[in-house]
């Protein structure tokens, strides 16, 4: 068996979908689950393997890796649907080798995927496809094909980090002279929902994790940044600065047209990325990107802020 595929999941409502995704692959399939109550039904093509504990998807992903056998590992979360495109790349990569690490990119899918969802898939999407200097090619493992020799030469994932670990392992991998690609034509469709509260709150704990573990493994994440580029990092201040325009704008006598100018100028922060960033969503995503760019500017601000006076009591801690 050339081909292995790991999915790390717990309480996951769209399992039975991925697994359908993977109809036509040669492969060995494993679910690590860590949900209360026992191992998932996975059906005749796949087989589980239950952790009776919750465990993070990093060492989930490890404990796959070490339970199989096939020459290619594909790294696969849980509500990540394959489509034909994607099967196709699997396919070729398999019959012809060419990279060692290989990560894909979300395709927007109007039955699977709403406004908030389309934005949030573009902001990934746009991070991992921006060529940073130096190949420092930083992946994400919702569908990563690896070679086994690699991985285990990098080391697997880093068992304590709760998130973030596929960032942290794609770093090791330059450290240790892998090339790291993320190919467009490697596609899949992310069934994940939001609604504007759990965006915001996901955005809270995975900004928080990210700096912890940069802080904590800075030599590891010398020389990368968060790839975000200028576009999305001035638009996020702005939307920051909203608020504040506003209530100068509030108290100030009569207003004044300089102050409310001011505050049109920031609200229209996410109009730039219309062209760019958000350039494949919907007119309704793009819409509604003017709603949600300060809540998120703002948790990011916040979940940085947090994480820092965090790392730096650690630090000062006997």
């Amino acid at each position: 068996m050339l081909l292995t595929i790991v999915i790390p999941a717990y309480r996951s409502p769209t399992l039975d979908r991925v697994l359908a995704s993977l109809e036509g692959l040669d492969a060995e399939i494993v679910v690590v689950d860590s949900s209360p109550g026992g191992p998932p039904e996975v059906g005749p093509t796949a087989r589980a393997i239950w952790l009776s504990e919750k465990t993070p998807p990093g060492v989930a992903r490890n404990v796959g890796a070490r339970d199989t056998h096939g020459e290619f590992i594909l790294f696969l979360d849980s509500d990540v649907q394959l489509n034909a495109e994607g099967r196709a790349f699997v396919h070729a990569q398999i019959d012809c080798p060419e990279h060692d690490v290989v990560c894909g990119v979300y395709r927007f899918d109007p039955l699977s995927n709403g406004p908030i969802e389309a934005i949030q898939n573009a902001i990934i999407r746009y991070r991992l496809l921006r060529k940073p200097p130096g190949n420092r090619q930083l992946g994400s493992t919702s569908h990563m094909l690896v070679r086994r020799s690699t991985f285990d030469r990098v080391g697997g994932f880093d068992p304590e980090l709760i998130t973030y670990e596929d960032y942290e392992f794609t770093a090791r991998c330059f450290r240790n002279d892998v090339w790291v690609t993320v190919d467009p034509a490697f596609e899949a469709i992310h069934l994940k929902q939001y609604t504007m509260l759990s965006l915001v709150t996901d955005y809270l704990q995975k900004v928080h994790a990210s700096v912890l573990a940069r802080r904590r493994h800075a030599p590891t994440f010398k020389g990368f940044d968060m790839n975000l580029g200028w576009p999305i990092g001035l638009s996020w201040i702005a939307s920051f600065l909203l608020p504040f325009g506003l209530v100068m704008a509030l108290s100030g006598p009569g207003g004044g047209v300089v102050a409310w100018g001011t505050v049109l100028v920031l609200a229209a922060a996410p109009i730039p990325l219309w062209r760019s960033v958000l350039a494949q969503t919907p007119i309704m995503a793009k819409l509604v990107s003017l709603v949600l760019w300060p809540p998120i500017a703002w948790s990011v601000a916040l979940a940085t802020g947090a994480a820092t006076i965090t790392s730096t009591f650690r630090k000062l801690r006997p």
